[in-house]
């Protein structure tokens, strides 16, 4: 319903359709359904195909440095295997036979730090390029060549983060429509992104890193200090948290749970002294 006129738009603005979903079941529909609109459109678009940029979520796409990388370290052909294997097209959702207990290794990406390796030749910043092309323009008379953007909820909303961070755009700034499907799933997704987690053992490892890097013992002693506070104040939310779980019969998983004791006196210094360390 919305493909079709949004093709026909983009065919005679030279601006892409935009169109950003909540699971990756309806990406890959879409991927296909971009074929059939192309077909049943194809006397109204002289005979142009419909390019279409799919852009999915980072640790959907394979990187070629991580893998050149694992097999440096471990020589095991499986690497080698893996390298041949990986190509245009091929991510997370269409392998192209390489097993699913390699996908969480090789999406890592090793490409940005590592010396002598050109990001731009992995996939997933290749993504990244292709969303923000120009449309080109097929003859005199004002057509171009249709494009569609099929991007998730969450590079959607971090698009409109860095616009307003000042931060530079992921995704063109005048799309000839822009279609939120799914968008009962929008609230959590903007939550979520807009959501900073501070997590204890993040925080403590933080903290264990800080010491690493100072000789002198008072300084090391003041990181110590404020990580036992940490590690105290951890105690006490954690005791306060089963306390209300076991005598709160009301409450059920995913009820937020209000900390009535946060340690406001203990917390006040403890951020002091972080800033001066």
């Amino acid at each position: 319903g919305y493909l079709v006129p949004g093709v026909l738009f983009s065919h005679f603005t030279g601006n892409p359709l935009i169109v950003a979903t909540s699971t990756i079941q309806l990406t890959e529909q879409l991927s296909k359904d971009v074929k059939t609109v192309e077909s049943l459109l194809s006397p109204y678009l002289s005979g142009r195909m419909v390019e279409h940029v799919v852009g999915k979520g980072r640790t959907n796409y394979p990187c070629i440095c991580t893998i050149q990388n694992r097999l440096s370290e471990k020589g095991n052909d499986i690497y080698l295997d893996i390298l041949r294997r990986v190509g245009p097209g091929v991510d997370r959702q269409n392998p192209n036979g390489i097993e699913n207990k390699y996908w969480d290794e090789i999406t890592v990406h090793e490409c940005s730090t590592t010396k002598g390796f050109d990001r731009n030749d992995c996939y997933f910043y290749q993504m990244r390029a292709d969303l923000l092309k120009k449309s080109r323009q097929i003859d005199i008379a004002k057509k171009f060549n249709p494009r569609v953007l099929i991007v998730n909820q969450d590079l959607l909303i971090n698009h409109f983060k860095n616009i307003e961070t000042g931060r530079n755009s992921i995704l063109p700034d005048n799309p000839c429509l822009l279609v939120i499907d799914e968008a009962h799933n929008l609230e959590g997704k903007t939550r979520e992104a807009l959501t900073v987690w501070l997590r204890r053992q993040k925080i403590l490892s933080t903290i264990n890193r800080m010491a690493y890097y100072y000789n002198d013992n008072k300084t090391k002693n003041e990181i110590k200090n404020v990580e036992s506070k940490f590690i105290s104040l951890f105690k006490d939310i954690e005791s306060h948290v089963k306390h209300v779980i076991q005598n709160d019969s009301e409450i059920s998983p995913g009820d937020k749970i209000s900390i009535s004791n946060g340690r406001k006196e203990d917390c006040e210094p403890m951020r002091k002294t972080i800033k001066q360390l």
